[in-house]
C-alpha cells in the first residue's frame, strides 16, 4: 500500500534526520513509502537546512516552509491537503517509528469501515527512577484505556505520536485544536467510521524528565482536552484513571512513585482549567527541552 507520511516540526534540527531516514526504511510487506512531507512551521534552528540536505539524496522528501509559527493544526491541515496517497500516516520531528511500524498500522485498512488508526508510544526514558517510573506508568495507562475500548468499540482518539488517516474522511481541522489527534478520531467517528488501536506499531518517545517540563506538557494536553466540548477522552475520566492505574504493573512496582505522578497529573489538569477560565491559549506549544534531548543529528549525545 502507497503512503503519504506527514511529519510537523518547530526546530527539531537534532531530531528531523532520523525521522524522516526511519520512515524512509520503513519495513514490512505492502509498504510503500510514497512521499515524506515535512511542513517546518517558524523555525529558526538548521531544521530547513536539514531537511533540504534529505531532498537532495531522496526526492521522496517534499518540504514546506511556514514562515510563521501557527501551530500543529495548520501543519496537519497542510499535510491533509498536499498528500497524494490514500493513507497518510502521520508522525512527529522528535521520535522513533519502530521500523516495521507502518506494516502494522496498514493491515487494518483493508477494512473499509476503518478511518483512523492509532500505535503504541513507548518512553525510552522509563524505568530510571521517579520520571522514569512516571514515563512507565502514563504510557501503560493509556495502552490499557487504548486496548479496553477498542475491544468493547468504545474507541475515539489516537496518540498523535504516530496514526494513519484514510485520506478524504477529514480535510482540515480547526486551528484551535490543540489535541488534533483526538479531535481526528472524533471527527472521524462521527462520520461513521471506526477508530482503532494497533499495539504492534511502536513509536520510541523521550518523556519529560522533570517537574517543570511534565506539568507544561500535561498542562497543554489537559487544556486541550477540556477547551474541546464535542468529544469526551477516556484518559481524562477520574474514575476510568483509578480503575485502570490499578491495573498496571508499573504502579505496583513502587505505589510511592505511582501517586507521587497522578498527584502531579491533576495539578497540570487544575492549571489547565484555570488557564480556560482566564482565557490563555495553548495553540503553539511551548517546546519542552526534554524530552527532545536524544543526541545530535546522527543520534549521538
Amino acid at each position: 500500500m502507497k503512503v503519504s507520511v506527514g511529519i510537523p516540526c518547530y526546530n527539531e534540527e537534532k531530531n528531523i534526520r532520523r525521522v524522516i531516514e526511519s520512515c524512509l526504511c520503513q519495513e514490512g510487506e505492502g509498504v510503500e513509502i510514497g512521499e515524506v512531507i515535512v511542513v517546518a512551521s517558524g523555525c529558526t534552528d538548521r531544521t530547513v537546512d536539514v531537511v533540504n540536505e534529505c531532498i537532495s539524496r531522496d526526492n521522496r522528501v517534499k518540504l514546506v516552509v511556514e514562515p510563521e509559527r501557527r501551530g500543529k493544526p495548520s501543519a496537519v491541515n497542510i499535510i491533509f491537503k498536499e498528500a497524494k496517497n490514500p493513507i497518510i500516516v502521520m508522525t512527529d520531528g522528535d521520535l522513533r517509528p519502530e521500523k516495521d511500524a507502518f506494516s502494522k498500522l496498514l493491515p487494518h485498512f483493508e477494512n473499509s469501515k476503518c478511518g483512523i488508526v492509532g500505535g503504541y508510544p513507548l518512553p525510552m526514558n522509563g524505568g530510571k527512577g521517579f520520571w522514569g517510573h512516571t514515563a512507565d506508568l502514563m504510557w501503560d495507562m493509556h495502552h490499557l484505556q487504548f486496548s479496553r475500548d477498542a475491544k468493547s468499540s468504545k474507541l475515539a482518539r489516537v496518540t498523535g505520536y504516530l496514526y494513519a488517516i484514510r485520506k478524504g474522511i477529514v480535510d482540515a481541522i480547526p486551528k484551535d485544536a490543540v489535541n488534533e489527534d483526538s479531535y481526528l478520531a472524533w471527527m472521524v467517528k462521527s462520520k461513521g467510521y471506526k477508530v482503532e488501536y494497533e499495539p504492534g506499531a511502536k513509536v520510541y518517545i523521550k518523556n519529560p524528565d522533570n517537574r517543570k517540563d511534565f506539568i507544561s506538557q500535561r498542562r497543554r494536553v489537559a487544556f486541550g482536552h477540556f477547551n474541546k466540548k464535542e468529544y469526551d477522552v477516556a484518559t481524562m475520566s477520574l474514575a476510568d484513571n483509578v480503575k485502570i492505574i490499578f491495573s498496571s504493573k508499573y504502579f505496583w512496582k513502587n505505589p510511592f512513585y505511582s501517586f507521587g505522578a497522578f498527584l502531579l497529573e491533576y495539578y497540570a489538569r487544575w492549571l489547565a482549567k484555570k488557564d480556560i477560565k482566564s482565557g490563555k491559549g495553548h495553540t503553539n506549544w511551548k517546546k519542552i527541552d526534554s524530552s527532545k534531548e536524544w543526541g545530535d543529528e546522527s543520534g549521538k549525545k
